[in-house]
């Protein structure tokens, strides 16, 4: 008997979890009542959801309207199935709190000019997938699209919140997000170890995809950091603002996306151990920038970024910047990229501030449009959140060696400290376009 219990045993260690796990119940939206109005499906959708615990949830191809907020909380081992024609969904805020193992698949989420709609996930949630799903938006009144977009945030009203009770292990994947009033993808707030891949955003009021360490508004400076993620392979195009931004995170991996007609190329904010490679990523309007933004030093920096070999195209944001800008930041490495400089008077091509260890190196850079005024830009800044000089972080250690470069920057003018010995400039090369 002791020998045949230490078999069984061995078998169950030795089985995947995932096989060890009952499986779901298959169940019909129509089980549970009426779906013959979208109000009555949206009601029947309710009740099936506060039943769902050890089910597989197939939602049939009729309109579900839910007219007021809804909140799944402390739910476990669960699917909600739209796909192939199904899950055609118009919600006001549809949240999945504190919840783990389980599977969003197939959805359709849709914004109407009667009623803005939000889809969240938020607190405990764990080992949990957002994929295939669709969402988009109609106009409202004044002219703004009427989805949020697909959010997982930790709890910003829990002042408990740490990685140990915000969300994990968990992938969004092979989506398509179109119109938000925000970001297509949001992911922030204590959020570890996620992939977001293969995902289409179209045209969001704002961000394509955001990483950030924060909860709250525009503004808001309290960091709780986000980590282990990767962000790949997602297709972006015609955001309101920046493609691709990352905010206080650790260990992100940002590979093989492509980001067209944003308004702003990339940024990351005080990031460590960041790894920037072969994306295409392009900006209208504003740069490809290693930099705090707005806020605070004190907050963290960007330190330790890989950039290499994306395909870029950039313009400075203002006058004094840099397509490629690079501030407040500490060992960063920018090599072996292709970059399309747009042009700007009074900016430059590069741009480095206030950072050390910055290597700029074996880039080939193309130009079109109007001729930045400066081929390099390097100094000091002050803070932009406190507007104070920032002693720890005087410019050092610069190196800008081998690079391409139109033959037109070869007479442009570098504005460098004086002095200059923070920065090391050699053996670039210049070349005529024409």
């Amino acid at each position: 008997m002791k020998i045949f219990r230490r078999i069984l045993l061995l078998c169950i260690l030795i089985v995947p979890p995932a096989l060890r796990a009952a499986p779901l119940t298959s169940v019909r939206l129509e089980d549970y009542g009426d779906i013959k109005t979208p109000e009555a499906a949206g009601e029947t959708f309710i009740r099936a959801l506060n039943d769902i615990a050890g089910k597989r949830l197939v939602l049939p191809p009729v309109p579900i309207r839910i007219t007021r907020d809804y909140t799944l909380k402390d739910c476990r081992k669960f699917e909600i199935v739209g796909s192939p024609y199904g899950g055609h969904i118009e919600c006001k805020i549809f949240m999945l709190l504190d919840c783990r193992d389980f599977v969003v698949d197939g959805l359709s989420f849709q914004g109407t000019r009667e009623q803005f709609a939000s889809f969240y996930v938020i607190g405990d949630c764990r080992d949990f997938e957002i994929r295939n799903c669709s969402c988009d938006s109609e106009k409202d009144l004044e002219g703004n699209n009427t989805f949020y977009g697909i959010h997982v945030c930790g709890r910003a009203d829990d002042p408990g919140a740490s990685y140990a009770n915000s969300p994990r292990h968990f992938k969004i994947h092979d989506n398509v997000v179109r119109n938000t009033r925000y970001d297509g993808i949001l992911v922030h707030g204590h959020c570890s170890d996620f992939v977001i891949e293969k995902n289409t955003v179209i045209a969001p009021q704002c961000i394509g995809i955001e990483v950030e360490g924060r909860f709250g508004e525009l503004r808001t400076t309290t960091v709780h950091r986000c980590r282990r993620g990767v962000v790949r392979n997602n297709f972006i195009a015609d955001c309101g603002d920046w493609g691709i931004l990352l905010m206080w995170s650790d260990n992100i991996v940002v590979t093989d996306n492509e980001s067209r007609n944003a308004v702003g190329t990339f940024l990351s904010i005080g990031c460590k151990d960041l790894r920037v490679t072969r994306n295409i990523l392009e900006g209208t309007r504003k740069g490809f920038e290693i930099s705090q933004e707005f806020f605070a030093i004190e907050k963290g920096i960007n330190e330790h970024v890989v950039v290499r070999n994306n395909e870029i195209s950039c313009i400075a944001r203002a006058d004094g910047r840099g397509a490629v800008d690079i501030r407040h930041s500490r060992d960063v490495v920018f090599r072996g990229n292709k970059v399309k400089v747009l042009g700007r008077a009074s900016s430059g091509a590069i741009n480095v501030s206030s950072s050390i260890g910055v290597k700029i190196t074996d880039n080939e850079f193309t130009r079109e449009g109007d001729l930045p005024h400066y081929a390099v830009i390097c100094g000091n800044v002050l803070d932009p959140e406190t507007g104070k000089d920032v002693p720890g972080l005087d410019l050092t250690q610069v190196r800008i060696a081998r690079n391409k470069l139109p033959l037109e920057f070869k007479d442009m003018e570098l504005k460098l400290p004086e002095g200059s010995e923070a920065v090391n400039i050699r053996g670039n090369s210049f070349r005529d376009d024409k």
